[in-house]
């Protein structure tokens, strides 16, 4: 499963993008940035193919939520 992680900020996201189950190791690990905006986080999740998103509950929270489930991507919030 292909997990994408995301710390939304004001300005900018970082993210962590990694493989969980069999077979996958940490230097499968890929950490970067993105601008805080609708296209950048649409190119993001379409160009790594998240089988799910986990972000943390906040203001963003509600906009990048629903873009995900648009693109068919399961979402798993955390309350900070």
């Amino acid at each position: 499963m292909r997990i994408l992680s995301l710390d939304l900020g004001k300005f900018k996201t970082v993210f962590l993008d990694y493989l969980c189950g069999s077979g996958a190791s940490a230097a499968g690990c890929q950490y970067g940035k993105v601008a805080s905006t609708p296209q950048a986080i649409h190119d993001l999740l379409v160009t790594r193919e998240p089988d799910r998103v986990v972000l943390e509950a906040g203001s963003s929270s509600g906009w990048v939520h629903d873009l995900a489930v648009a693109l068919g991507i399961e979402v798993q919030e955390r309350e900070r």
